[in-house]
C-alpha cells in the first residue's frame, strides 16, 4: 500500500508538472494584439508604461545593445529622434541580450552608457528577448502579427520597425541601414504627412 501510495505521489507531481512549467504558463499569457499601442511595457527604470501614451505618433522601433558594432548608431537615432519628435515622431529603443550577449549589463548599465556615450533622450525599455520563444510581446506582435511581407524573425542588433500613428507595423530595415539612410527619413515623412492633413482638414470650415 506504502508502494501504491508512493507511486501515485510521484505521478501526481508529474502531471502537475506538465501543466505548471513556464513555458506552458507562457503560452497561456500569450496575447493577440490589434495594435503596438495596445502593449504594457516596463521602461529603463523599472516602471510599468503603456504604449498607448504614443498612439498617434510615428514610431522608430529599434532593438539595441551596447557592444555591438552598430552601437554607434545610437548617434544616428538620437538625430533622428530629435529632427522629428515636434512633429509627431519618437524613436523606441529595446536593449536586448539576445545576440552573442552583447547587452550584457543591467538597466541601470544600459541607461548609464546610453546617456553618457550617446546622449540618448528617446524612450527606452528593460531589456529583454526580442527573439526565440520568451521574446517579448513587442516583438511577437512586429514579427508575427504584422502584415505578412514584414512577418520575419529579428536576426540581429539594431534592427528597425517603422510603426504608424494606428500601432502598425509598416516598413522594416535591417541592421545595416543606418539610421541616416534616406529611405528611413523618407517613410517617416510620408507617415507624418498624414498628421499636417489630418490638421488641416479639421481646420477648414465646413461648406
Amino acid at each position: 500500500m506504502k508502494q501504491r501510495g508512493f507511486l501515485n505521489n510521484i505521478l501526481n507531481f508529474l502531471a502537475f508538472s506538465m501543466v505548471a512549467t513556464p513555458q506552458n504558463i507562457f503560452a497561456q499569457e500569450a496575447k493577440t494584439y490589434k495594435s503596438l499601442y495596445e502593449i504594457e511595457v516596463t521602461d529603463i527604470d523599472g516602471q510599468k508604461r503603456n504604449l498607448s501614451e504614443f498612439k498617434g505618433k510615428v514610431a522608430l522601433v529599434v532593438n539595441t545593445a551596447s557592444k555591438c558594432g552598430f552601437t554607434p548608431q545610437y548617434d544616428g537615432l538620437e538625430i533622428l529622434y530629435n529632427k522629428y519628435k515636434d512633429k509627431g515622431f519618437v524613436v523606441l529603443g529595446f536593449p536586448s541580450n539576445d545576440f552573442l550577449r552583447q547587452e550584457p549589463g543591467s538597466d541601470a548599465d544600459i541607461k548609464n552608457f546610453c546617456q553618457t556615450k550617446y546622449s540618448v533622450t528617446f524612450p527606452m525599455f528593460s531589456k529583454a528577448p526580442v527573439s526565440g520563444r520568451n521574446k517579448q510581446p513587442v516583438y511577437t506582435f512586429l514579427t508575427e502579427q504584422g502584415p505578412e511581407n514584414l512577418r520575419a524573425n529579428v536576426k540581429w542588433n539594431f534592427e528597425k520597425m517603422l510603426v504608424d500613428q494606428e500601432g502598425q507595423l509598416v516598413m522594416r530595415w535591417r541592421s545595416f541601414t543606418a539610421p541616416q539612410n534616406q529611405d528611413i527619413s523618407e517613410q517617416i515623412e510620408l507617415l507624418l504627412a498624414k498628421n499636417v492633413n489630418t490638421a488641416e482638414s479639421k481646420e477648414s470650415p465646413a461648406k
